[in-house]
């Protein structure tokens, strides 16, 4: 029963009754610095990059995550999100799969990826509330 009403939910239909109805582009990107150098490229990233990222229309906000990673580094990942394909491409060009790093950034960074990642977002943070709210009733979590 669970499964059907997640199948039946359609983000249009409920536009406007709480739900959030979008089209969304994710690029997921890694990068690597060294332990010393993990606490500059946050601050790098929290203070300019991320931020700046806001003049590209369509660009609709990021995730920031960290973890220790061995031989002494630490792994970064953006989920940086775009209302579309043509936006990603306003912000990393017409190779849009390359990596966008900044020359600051470049002199923090370990190791990173060369491409970045590119998916169809289907279901964001604020969807899975509203799926869930829709159907707490007959679902408790113990």
């Amino acid at each position: 029963m669970y499964e059907k009403e997640v199948a039946k939910f359609d983000r249009k239909q409920h536009e406007g009754k709480g739900y959030e109805a979008h089209s969304m582009i994710s690029r997921i990107w890694h990068g690597w610095t060294t332990l010393e150098n993990a606490d500059k490229y946050e601050s790098l990233l929290r203070a300019d990059i991320l931020p700046g990222i806001h003049r590209v229309r369509g660009y609709n906000g990021a995730y920031l995550l960290r973890r220790e990673a061995g031989n002494s580094e630490m792994e970064f990942m953006t989920i940086t999100q775009f209302t579309d394909i043509a936006a990603v491409k306003v912000f990393a060009g017409k190779d849009y799969e390359r990596a966008v790093i900044l020359p600051a950034a470049a002199k923090l960074l370990a190791h990173f990826e060369e491409r970045s990642a590119h998916y169809e977002t289907l279901l964001t943070p604020a969807d899975v509330r509203a799926l869930a709210a829709r159907v707490s009733g007959r679902h408790r979590v113990v």
